[in-house]
């Protein structure tokens, strides 16, 4: 029942990056209960250094974190995974974001899920990414 029940290299991995200790560990626990491997990170420092690395099935990640200087690096590096289709994003942040996003979500690039958000919601917006892209 638990994720060390499961053959780590069968499990999905999903990238988790948000600032708010609390917020990662609720997603991380979701997560560990459906049995996917979890990365976490606080912040946008090496992001694509950290992509290359983990090689994520999904990130979870608050767009609205690092208003500082990894921003700008962030959304570059963003928007390229978006264009190559090759990485599902679940963004998670407050209601007055979501609009920014819509033209994506459309796409079927990315989803959003407001903040705050219940673990439930939460688990469901994961596993449709998951099932219907194959994440």
């Amino acid at each position: 029942m638990f994720s060390q029940d499961i053959h780590p290299e069968k499990q999905k991995k999903i990238l988790v990056v948000d600032s708010e200790p609390k917020v990662s560990e609720l997603i991380a626990l979701v997560l560990q209960e459906s049995h996917f491997q979890v990365v976490e990170r606080s912040d946008f420092e090496d992001f694509q250094a950290l992509i290359d690395d983990e090689n994520p099935h999904l990130i979870i990640i608050d767009p609205s974190l690092n208003q500082g200087r990894y921003r700008a690096n962030f959304y570059k590096i963003f928007l390229n995974e978006v264009n190559k289709g090759e990485l599902k994003f679940l963004l998670l942040g407050p209601p007055e974001c979501k609009k920014d996003y819509e033209e994506l979500k459309v796409e079927g690039l990315v989803d959003y899920c407001v903040k705050p958000f219940s673990p439930k919601e939460l688990n469901c917006e994961i596993h449709n990414l998951i099932n219907a892209f194959g994440a």
